[in-house]
């Protein structure tokens, strides 16, 4: 047989698994014939209904999901976009309730109300909303990206908040409706730049294939559906609670109910791949305990999503600055290492240009640090370290920085940390700008 009068036999399908089309191709590519014959099931002997359901069916997702889905977005994808669409509509129809509120304050129907005095009430309103974005986002800003989940669901809870006093406007009386606006519009503005930060870090999360403008933007599209669907519902449903106080009220609850649960299992969804301080916490806690790295998942679900002033991750300042006191101080110089123990917290001194590694390495020796002054007393020993790949028993009274067993049991967290499915080139923390070097 002539070499160029080789036959090639291509399957080629749309998307993952949707129908595929079978060729037979020429090497010399001279000639390409369409094969229906050895499909598995030819769309031919479909029934008109199900070629229709299919039709409707891919333009829904070619409209609504990101170009390639699954295979261009991560696999919690699915599931937070469900409750996140869930929270939103519930969201939607709560602003459709403080929004009646809202008007009828302003003085809506009432003949002694003036258009001076609404204008003056609004344009206070959107001021606050200006400074209070503007100081949210310079106090906190940088913790959005280190705790995107806490902050995510923070921001729902502001939401919910901020739309009871919306409803609530009404019924304090005109002397203290402009109060009243104005922290409802703080409170919603930090929701927005809360909210809008927070969901560009998940939308970074989920795409996969250099496609974030897909992803956000099929996002919108998503959302746009809801907030219309939720109109839809409104204009039926405002005649019916209409000056019923008890009828909204009792909407409120069960909305925001439903709303915080959909908001909950939405993060809870998410499995963010990378480390920050919280899940760095957990992990090394389980390593010093086990000898292990936990799984992503795992550590997901055993994140908090509560925001908690109080957790142990507010017991460490990263790049703090150093102090004249000489007490409580761990430091090894060699190894990048200088913490001190101040005030209740562990402060981390970090050194000019430090490495993902030297940090890690600072935070797994303050995490041993407090391991150590609550370990049970009877113990002497890592009982995991009798594994033969470590060669050694680690003593716990010669964990001290640059000791042999310290070096020892960061280098086996770290490769075993490196070989799990961890993103280990990611360390997402606060910090200040304060920097050590030596000279």
């Amino acid at each position: 047989m002539d070499d160029n009068t080789r036959i090639y036999h291509i399957k080629q399908r749309y998307g993952k698994n949707e129908w595929s089309e079978h060729y037979s191709v020429l090497k010399d590519g001279k000639s390409i014939q369409k094969r229906t014959a050895d499909e598995p099931r030819s769309r031919n002997t479909t029934t008109l209904f199900t070629r229709i359901y299919v039709s409707i069916l891919q333009v829904m997702r070619e409209v609504f999901l990101p170009e390639g889905y699954p295979d261009t977005v991560s696999s919690d994808y699915l599931a937070y976009q469900f409750w996140d669409t869930l929270q939103a509509f519930c969201s939607s129809i709560n602003n459709i309730l403080a929004t009646q509120g809202v008007l009828k304050g302003s003085g809506i129907g009432d003949v002694k109300a003036t258009v001076m005095a609404a204008t003056v009430t609004w344009l206070l309103k959107s001021g606050s909303g200006m400074l209070g974005s503007i100081l949210f986002a310079w106090t906190r800003g940088s913790h959005l990206d280190c705790y995107c989940k806490q902050w995510r669901f923070s921001a729902d809870v502001l939401n919910d908040f901020a739309i009871f006093v919306e409803i609530l406007a009404p019924l304090v009386g005109p002397d203290y409706f402009l109060y009243v606006m104005c922290i409802s519009a703080i409170a919603k503005s930090i929701v927005g730049v809360a909210g809008g930060s927070t969901r560009a870090a998940v939308t970074s999360h989920q795409a996969r294939h250099g496609n974030m403008a897909d992803v956000s933007a099929k996002d919108g599209s998503q959302e746009t559906v809801v907030n219309l669907s939720a109109l839809v519902i409104g204009l039926v449903m405002i005649p019916i609670v209409n000056e019923n106080t008890t009828t909204i009220w009792s909407l409120y609850i069960v909305l925001t109910a439903l709303h915080l649960y959909a908001n909950y299992r939405a993060v809870r969804a998410i499995e963010m791949e990378f480390v920050n301080l919280i899940r760095l916490q957990i992990l090394i806690k389980f390593y010093l305990t086990s000898g292990r790295i936990k799984s992503i998942q795992e550590t997901n679900r055993e994140e908090p999503i509560c925001l908690n002033f109080f957790t142990r991750s507010n017991e460490y300042e990263l790049g703090a600055k150093l102090t004249a006191d000489g007490s409580n101080q761990l430091f090894c110089l060699e190894r990048g290492l200088f913490i001190q123990k101040k005030r209740g917290k562990i402060s981390i001194v970090l050194e000019e240009n430090f490495s993902t590694v030297a940090l890690l390495e600072s935070i797994f020796y303050a995490e041993l640090y407090i391991y150590l002054q609550y370990k049970p007393t009877n113990l002497t020993t890592l009982s995991w370290t009798q594994d033969p790949e470590l060669n050694t028993t680690v003593m716990y009274n010669e964990l001290k920085p640059g000791s042999k067993d310290y070096i020892m049991l960061f280098q086996d967290f770290n490769i075993k940390f490196n070989k799990s499915d961890w993103n280990a080139d990611v360390i997402k923390v606060s910090t200040t700008p304060w920097r050590y070097e030596q000279y």
